[in-house]
């Protein structure tokens, strides 16, 4: 259709994102497609940069589009992946939440990766609650970016007491081979008991650009306070934007459960 048709009673804009909106609904852009350059958009269309900026800004709010910073402008890729949320007690899931997330991507045919930051800092108040630490006691945190094709999926922050972090090795500013969870069963801190909290709100600015969320899309957060038999270790938070998780709980006998994993596509990830 480009150039932008001047007896078109539709704006410069509008033109763009309805020819957009065609190639996506038509399979011409398919998801995980990478659109035009700004610079070839605005060659194509014969408009000027300010136009194009807006017409993909009108697309993103949309959720048609997602921008990668330094990579380009994308049509999403809607496939969900499984965050197995009631495997973490069982004998057989000593996996670490890095494992999971690399079996359920790749069994997509997707490309799993992370990034990964320490940090020391004041707990926010609700996590100092749940560790059972002063208000304004400082505490490690362990933050994993999880990314699928190089786009960002989902957050996980760990929320250490520093007192723990520090006996265990626990505050270095580079993940731990094992997983935590291992380090911490080593050092006589076992999981014997965990709560979990689950709330689903609108994400905050920061969230929302970090993860890359389009408007509408609602944060599943998971809260998970974690202990030995003999204290609190740790307090998990997960960030899992709605559009690109699904959720799974299992309960029961796990030779009972291969009957139902049997007709789950990927069975028991």
């Amino acid at each position: 259709m480009p150039p932008v048709r001047r007896t078109d009673p539709r704006t410069a804009v509008q033109q763009i994102t309805d020819h957009i909106r065609e190639q996506i609904a038509s399979g011409r852009l398919v998801p995980g497609a990478k659109l035009p350059s700004t610079r070839e958009l605005l060659d194509e269309w014969g408009v000027s940069e300010a136009t194009v900026l807006k017409a993909i800004g009108q697309l993103r709010a949309e959720g048609r589009v997602v921008t990668h910073q330094g990579l380009g402008v994308y049509v999403p890729n809607q496939q969900v992946l499984p965050h197995f949320a009631s495997n973490l007690l069982r004998p057989w899931s000593m996996q670490t939440a890095w494992d999971r997330f690399e079996a359920n991507a790749e069994a997509a045919g997707r490309k799993p990766g992370k990034r990964f930051t320490k940090r020391v800092k004041v707990a926010p108040e609700d996590i100092a609650e749940r560790l059972g630490v002063p208000t304004r006691a400082k505490v490690v945190q362990r933050i994993v970016e999880y990314r699928v094709d190089n786009e960002p999926w989902s957050i996980q922050i760990g929320y250490y007491p520093l007192d723990l972090a520090k006996e265990l090795g626990l505050d270095v500013d580079h993940d731990v081979p094992g997983g935590t969870r291992q380090i911490l069963e080593k050092a006589g801190h076992a999981d014997a008991s965990r709560i979990d909290e689950w709330i689903a709100r609108a994400p905050t600015s920061e969230e929302a650009a970090q993860l890359e969320m389009t408007a509408g899309v609602k944060l599943l957060v998971k809260t998970s306070t974690i202990a030995s038999n003999s204290r609190i270790t740790r307090v998990m938070r997960d960030l899992l934007p709605d559009d690109r998780n699904v959720v799974i709980y299992e309960q029961g006998d796990d030779k009972a459960l291969d009957i139902i994993r049997a007709t789950r596509p990927g069975g028991r990830l």
